[in-house]
């Protein structure tokens, strides 16, 4: 006998608080109708604009498609915005999910810098980065902040992974945790390798669908829990996973099971709140109090928004001098360069140390190098490259850097060459080779907004402590929580102190290949403002579970 699908209608009213807010998701094995929306302004000669679509993110791919309903349509005092008025189809199959996102502009929006948090009386003194100009008693709204709370654990080698089940088995050592207790789990926490490609692979990533959220343990021993980190089974990739013993990030598991404040995000859901006291005289305060409720008896400690890397764009890197300019180094040929011109290669062997990698580029000068060949039975010399060559006054790719004083490059542009009779080198100009700034794709990048501190994944390279880099503007994309990742954001920009013309100084990293710099610390994590707008929606399951 069919089971009849279950019904099940939700109220949903909230501030529309500032910034990006995510109001619903639909859950697994549900289709959801929004019937309706709206939202008021419930501020005081007041004229905020608001911004709602729904979000259909592809899961094989996590790419986003925004669908706009409405789109920074202004709501006079005292009015409201109808956003839906009839159905709208909400899904969650194995190729998409569906979720319901609202942005508002509100006056007087400040940017938060800190939170004290008092358990148990509830209270919260915040403190802001300019003055709020808001007086006790006033109504506010407040989103975007990180709270690390709760116990913490670090994976143990003993972890493990299961690809069919997705079962995620968690060495945590000797614990209280128990079933139904939850964790969230940072990205890239663990590293693993499987049989499926080569070398070790950091989860979860900001793709999986475990990234940033609570998970329910369904099994736990004495020193282990367990959670299920897909939502289809088995995975794509079903292959043996081994965990890469001492991989386990410190404190990369956070057990957030406790009342009130209920995720690391907040707060979640959204809600409204009262100025208790102003810190200092109303105008030129940036710090004021207000209740929150308790929070479970755990000690919550504000962070700075936390940054997850996205992608970048190509070449986001680029190695300078210490003058800021690009680091072209003159070099100069020398007795063992040779050239194939069969297969149009070029062996440079250099008088000093070339400090280049494959993909760097160099350009040479007009007669640079200096041959003679069995075609006249080397009664001549030839000087290369000629006006007429492929390689006059072109940059060239290195293809290899067989030792720290030899290079390939590729100078033909078709092969093999007109006269395939070997050739001897004779002699080179003086400094007639020009080494390019050298460049490098972003693979991976970790952002640490106390220190400053920021990671690239860059792979192999000769790069040395000390050398100045250049960050291309815009081309590091990250998500951050002051906005629940829900939207990305490009760095550097040219306010930052890592934009414009900005140079810096590099470590090298031990891990992957890395380098690391200092782009400027930031205590930014969270928005606030006066409660100006709220949103009532109703949402009507229908569930075949």
């Amino acid at each position: 006998m069919a089971i009849a699908p279950v019904n099940k209608f939700i109220n949903i009213s909230v501030p529309v608080v500032p910034g990006v807010q995510k109001l619903y998701e639909v859950p697994t094995g549900t289709t959801s109708l929004l019937l309706y929306a709206q939202v008021a302004n419930v501020g005081v000669n007041t004229y905020p604009t608001v911004t709602f679509w729904q979000k259909r993110t592809q899961r094989s791919t996590n790419n986003d498609r925004d669908i706009r309903t409405i789109r920074d349509v202004e709501i006079p005092p005292n009015d409201a915005v109808i956003l839906v008025d009839g159905r709208m189809v909400l899904e969650k199959t194995p190729l998409v999910v569906d979720s319901l996102c609202i942005s508002g502009v509100t006056e007087k929006v400040g940017i938060i810098t800190g939170v004290y948090y008092d358990e148990p009386t509830g209270i919260a003194t915040v403190m802001c980065l300019k003055k709020h100009q808001m007086d006790r008693g006033d109504g506010i709204a407040m989103g975007g902040i990180y709270f690390d709370c709760g116990t913490k654990f670090t994976p143990g080698n003993n972890t493990s992974y299961n690809p069919t089940t997705g079962l995620l088995v968690l060495d945590l050592g000797t614990h209280s945790l128990q079933v139904g207790d939850t964790l969230i789990i940072s990205d890239y926490a663990m590293q693993f390798t499987c049989t499926q490609g080569s070398g070790t692979h950091a989860y979860p990533r900001p793709t999986d669908p475990v990234s940033g959220k609570s998970l329910t343990i369904s099994a736990v021993t004495a020193t282990t829990a367990t959670v299920q980190v897909l939502d289809t089974v088995p995975s794509t990739n079903t292959t043996t996973h081994t965990f890469v013993p001492d991989s386990g990030i410190t404190d990369s598991v956070l057990n957030n099971a406790y009342s009130g404040i209920t995720t690391n995000i907040f707060p979640n859901p959204q809600q409204g709140y009262q100025i208790e006291s102003i810190v200092d005289n109303v105008g030129t305060s940036k710090t004021f109090t207000a209740y929150l409720g308790g929070g479970g008896g755990n000690k919550h400690v504000y962070k700075p928004s936390i940054h997850t890397f996205k992608r970048a764009l190509p070449k986001a890197l680029e190695v300078v001098d210490s003058n800021g300019e690009l680091d072209q180094l003159k070099l100069t040929p020398t007795t063992g360069t040779t050239y194939n011109p069969s297969t149009g290669i070029l062996d440079v062997t250099t008088t000093a140390l070339h400090g280049m990698s494959p993909g760097d580029r160099v350009k040479f000068a007009a007669g640079a190098f200096v041959f003679t060949c069995d075609e006249d039975s080397q009664a001549t010399t030839h000087a290369y490259p000629r006006p007429t060559d492929p390689a006059y006054d072109n940059w060239l790719e290195v293809i290899s850097t067989p030792s720290t004083t030899r290079f390939t490059v590729q100078v033909l542009g078709t092969t093999p060459s007109t006269n395939v009779t070997a050739h001897y080198y004779s002699s080179g100009g003086n400094l007639s080779i020009t080494r390019g700034g050298r460049q490098f794709d972003v693979t991976m990048s970790t952002y640490n907004p106390v220190s400053g501190e920021i990671t690239f994944t860059i792979g192999p390279n000769s790069l040395a402590n000390n050398d100045k880099i250049k960050i291309t503007e815009e081309s590091i994309i990250y998500s951050c929580t002051m906005d629940y990742n829900l939207t990305e954001h490009a760095y550097p920009r040219s306010t930052d102190p890592a934009g414009g013309d900005a140079t810096l100084t590099m470590a090298i990293s031990e891990v992957n290949n890395g380098i690391r710099c200092n782009v400027g610390s930031t205590l930014a994590g969270g928005f606030v403002g006066p409660l100006q707008m709220e949103l009532q929606a109703s949402i009507l399951e229908n569930s075949n579970v």
